[in-house]
């Protein structure tokens, strides 16, 4: 997308990308290079939040030009697999599965935040499919696994879509991964998605969205949330400048300085916040030494950072940790 066209900064989860990497840390270990010269933050793995769509873009196009064919679909049929496994975790989805994936597409808002997820109705099926301005190959390959593999955990089957939509000219995407199904491909499509016989859905399960993903999915369609969001895994290695936080982003400094006064925000305000943000997580969350955190967060002296704490918390940090720390 140009910049023009967002709002925000389009963001992956980063628990999406996390996958890929253990994978080709695990087997495909001659190309660990390759994953950060992409832009992805060294912590990946420990990290949370997004990173930008476009690193993730770079990582597939470095992993395209490295990999055979064979080991790319590997990647993609095992990391997809787990992302569907992550998706569902800790849901409790009862009624028909088209309601099911309502509801789930609204967390993939959160996952994916310049992606719409579509259901319409097409008489003895449904249309599901993935709503983006820009595709790339890989993409569409993505998205139609990530599909089949929902709607088999949904079903509990091993349903193969017989037809699905694609933005491709040409080509079968999916005949790698399952080569004994016939698939009807409909090419130059407006949107990638697979159609999905009523009889199978009949399966009971509800769908559940609460009040604070709506409010995450909010924020994160600002271009504020959205660049914090972004910025919050490098933050663990060293403090971004301006322009490196612009090169995440995948626009100019002063297209980024502009958004940020049309907010009435200024980057070292976002900075602040995201680090104050961090702070707390890790006070309450983790039982990490409050000097480590002092450190992780910039700060060369403990001294300085319980002062900085201290002012705008009205609570030292031990203080802050004891009274919300369960």
């Amino acid at each position: 997308m140009t910049e023009k066209q967002n709002r925000f900064i389009p963001l992956i989860s980063i628990d999406q990308i996390q996958t890929y990497v253990e994978y080709i840390e695990i087997y495909e270990s001659q190309f660990v290079k390759d994953l950060y010269e992409s832009g992805l933050p060294q912590a990946i793995k420990s990290s949370q939040g997004h990173i930008s769509r476009e690193v993730m873009l770079r990582l597939f196009d470095k992993l395209e030009k490295e990999l055979s064919s064979e080991s790319m679909n590997r990647m993609i049929a095992h990391s997809c697999r787990l992302n569907v496994d992550k998706i569902l975790v800790g849901k409790h989805l009862e009624g028909s599965v088209i309601n099911a994936l309502h509801s789930l597409f609204e967390q993939l808002k959160v996952d994916s935040t310049d992606t719409e997820f579509m259901i319409d109705d097409y008489g003895d099926h449904y249309w599901v499919y993935r709503k983006r301005a820009h595709d790339m190959q890989i993409g569409c390959v993505v998205t139609l696994i990530i599909f089949t593999y929902l709607i088999q955990k949904l079903t509990q089957s091993q349903w193969t879509p017989s037809i699905v939509s694609t933005t491709l000219t040409n080509g079968q995407p999916l005949s790698s991964f399952f080569p004994t199904h016939n698939i009807d491909y409909k090419h130059r499509s407006v949107y990638t998605g697979v159609y999905v016989p009523k009889s199978l859905v009949e399966k009971t399960i509800t769908p559940f969205i609460g009040e604070e993903q709506q409010h995450r999915i909010k924020e994160l369609h600002t271009f504020k949330y959205s660049l914090q969001a972004l910025l919050k895994p490098y933050l663990s290695i060293s403090m971004p400048t301006i322009n490196e936080a612009a090169e995440y982003a995948n626009m100019s400094v002063r297209t980024l300085q502009r958004r940020l006064k049309q907010e009435n925000e200024t980057y070292s305000e976002i900075l602040e916040e995201v680090m104050d943000e961090i702070a707390c997580e890790s006070l309450i969350g983790s039982n990490e030494t409050i000097t480590n955190i002092a450190f992780n967060l910039g700060y060369s002296n403990t001294s300085h950072f319980t002062r900085a704490f201290k002012k705008k918390f009205e609570l030292t940090p031990s203080a802050f940790r004891e009274r919300y720390q369960k």
